[in-house]
């Protein structure tokens, strides 16, 4: 079968021993083939970008160690033991399927072309959703389409997909 993946090593081996947000190489695909492994949606790409962060956290979340999108040699430990746990020696990468190259936000950014605000008084009740999906002070405040949407229409496919979003209607965020 092969020798047992663990990803410990592999951070212990790295000059920052940390893995995060904007690396890239074996030692992050090595993590994302984990992450599959445990279930996340991850195919291995070997950048560390939005959906692996998201993914980090919310391990970090479930393992009660501390939120902070980086894989350090406490992370990566717990990684370890569950993939022992579940008794994975060998992490194979998951299959993409047709369009995958494209990230998921965009994707749903996709789907909701043509969408606009309401005519005159009336407001899209499409638009004013999103706001309310996100939650947050971005929901207790957006409550017409003729507020700026620009924003709001990226943070809520972000949300829709499961990164993470600024939480601010700034355009510039």
């Amino acid at each position: 079968m092969g020798e047992a993946m663990t990803i410990a090593p592999l951070i212990a081996a790295l000059h920052a021993h940390a893995i995060r947000l904007g690396d890239d190489g074996e030692a992050v695909r090595a993590l994302q083939l984990a992450f599959a492994a445990l279930g996340y949606k991850l195919r291995g790409t070997g950048y560390f970008g939005g959906a692996t962060d998201t993914a980090v956290e919310d391990f970090q979340r479930k393992q009660m160690l501390q939120v902070d999108g980086v894989v350090g040699l406490m992370t990566a430990r717990s990684i370890d033991a569950m993939i022992a746990a579940l008794g994975a020696t060998r992490i194979e990468p998951v299959v993409a399927h047709p369009g995958a190259d494209r990230p998921l936000w965009l994707i749903e950014a996709l789907s909701r072309v043509g969408i606009h605000e309401g005519v005159g008084a009336i407001d899209n009740p499409v638009i004013v959703e999103w706001a309310h999906e996100i939650g947050g002070e971005i929901g207790k405040n957006y409550t017409h389409d003729s507020i700026p949407w620009c924003a709001l229409f990226i943070d809520s496919c972000l949300h829709r997909v499961g990164l993470k979003s600024t939480g601010t209607l700034w355009a510039l965020d």
